[in-house]
């Protein structure tokens, strides 16, 4: 077990599983998202600083651009979405934390969402996609792989896997995802394309709470 958790890819991995493993179980009754939602932020918050030592340096090189582009995904991502992501007659559901009578389970609810929505996915999902799979996929050391080498497979593999995990979104995921790509290609770096995952997912966060459209959570 020790050698296994040694291993490189275990430290930018072991996130993204935990996350998706959890997500999964939210399937076992309805409301469950409103629980597993806030264990898995604190979860898989506690994973990546336990292997902080061990990731990349998350430096940003380019923080006008990466949030002006992360502001362009979100007008991608809410104006192509009707079209783009789910059928129009699917435009329902969603974490909505209106359902509780609570005014403080609901802003609870919305701390944590918001947490790990802006905070832990836009690092989790990075640091798999581009930090770990993107790199290993041009070179098996994938250490040794600069940030943001270019190859046709493993920029159009990585996005395609990508739209993969965001399935009932595929449409708008993959305009996102190649934006995402080509400034990480771009700039050559991780902590540029956390900024920008983080900026479209705080605007996504408060578009949804001021419109009610908590589908898009």
């Amino acid at each position: 077990m020790k050698g296994l958790t040694r291993h490189p890819i275990f430290a930018y991995a072991a996130p993204f599983v935990l996350f998706m493993l959890m997500l999964a179980s939210k399937e076992l009754h309805p409301h469950a998202v409103y629980i597993v939602y806030p264990v898995m932020v604190l979860v898989v918050g506690l994973t990546l600083a336990y292997f902080w030592n061990r990731l990349p340096e998350f430096k940003i090189t380019r923080p006008v651009g990466s949030i002006a582009l992360g502001l362009v995904g979100l007008v991608v991502w809410v104006g192509l979405y009707p079209w783009l992501g789910k059928a129009q007659a699917d435009l329902t559901g969603g974490f909505n934390p209106r359902i509780f009578e609570s005014p403080a389970i609901q802003w609870g609810l919305i701390a944590f969402r918001m947490a790990g929505f802006v905070l832990i996915v836009p690092i989790m999902e990075e640091i798999f996609w581009r930090g770990f799979l993107q790199r290993y996929l041009v070179k098996e050391d994938f250490e040794s792989v600069g940030p943001g080498t270019y190859t046709h497979l493993s920029f159009w593999a990585t996005t395609g896997m990508f739209v993969l995990a965001h399935a009932d979104q595929w449409g708008v995921a993959l305009v996102w995802g190649v934006l995402a790509g080509w400034w990480f290609i771009r700039t050559q770096s991780l902590g540029n394309i956390i900024l920008l995952h983080a900026t479209t997912n705080l605007g996504l966060g408060i578009y949804v709470l001021a419109t009610g459209r908590w589908y898009f959570w």
